[in-house]
């Protein structure tokens, strides 16, 4: 009598688990708002989702806070389907490469890396005005005043991000259409551009003479990203023997 009062209860029990885990793993509905409910289905596991499509299908926010870690050795894409990754303090990364995708061919534009820490660059145009008139020649002069910039504008913000110094600093400059020297000076908060015309190049002298420049400023945590790696156990992307 006793062992068919177990077998029983075992049989009892056994349709009860039964029961539970088809209730867990083909749920009847959509799962509870706000409840953030586990599922199973077809090998995959579902949050919030009752029709998981991979093997970890998330429908809504998730937190990590432990380190992340996709693909092992094997090779992995991550699609952020045109979405932003921010909040990241460095990238290590091969290769950069923003695709443009012209009359439907696509086209790859890389980006340059810096060797000599993180290095913050603009890029700009002025016209160096004449400042002086002499027998057989004119000087020019152009300034760039920090100090006076619009607080906002591009040249601003790049003034403001650098650690701005002589020894920081490197200014190159290239004059349209005039085989003129350009010299520069960093006093202060200012960049001053300069050059000295000669007549006999252009008989009557021009009133302005137009450059393009490029300032390259270490950025004012430079001293934080030094060439050689902190840590020497992080993985290498390229690797040269």
């Amino acid at each position: 009598m006793n062992k068919l009062k177990t077998l029983f209860l075992s049989i009892i029990i056994a349709l009860a688990v039964a029961a539970i885990a088809f209730a867990w793993t083909n749920p009847p509905g959509t799962p509870p708002s706000g409840g953030g409910a586990l599922y199973f289905s077809n090998g995959n596991v579902g949050i919030g989702t009752t029709s998981p499509g991979y093997k970890l299908d998330v429908s809504g926010s998730f937190r990590a806070t432990g380190d992340w870690s996709l693909g092992g050795s094997a090779q992995t894409d991550l699609a952020m389907n045109s979405k932003n990754i921010t909040g990241v303090n460095k990238l290590t990364v091969a290769t950069i490469d923003p695709v443009y995708e012209i009359k439907d061919k696509k086209y790859a534009s890389y980006a340059a890396s810096i060797v000599g820490g993180v290095k913050e660059e603009y890029v700009g145009r002025a016209e160096l005005k004449k400042k002086e008139k002499l027998v057989d020649s004119a000087a020019y002069e152009y300034v760039i005043d920090f100090s006076k910039l619009d607080e906002g504008s591009d040249l601003w913000v790049w003034r403001r991000v650098v650690d701005f110094s002589r020894d920081n600093v490197e200014v190159f400059a290239t004059p349209y259409k005039v085989a003129a020297p350009i010299a520069y000076e960093i006093d202060g908060e200012k960049i001053i551009f300069r050059t000295k015309v000669l007549s006999s190049l252009f008989g009557e002298l021009p009133e302005k003479i137009e450059i393009s420049y490029r300032l390259v400023g270490k950025r004012f945590d430079w001293q934080n990203w030094s060439t050689l790696v902190k840590d020497q156990t992080e993985k290498a992307n390229l690797i040269i023997k």
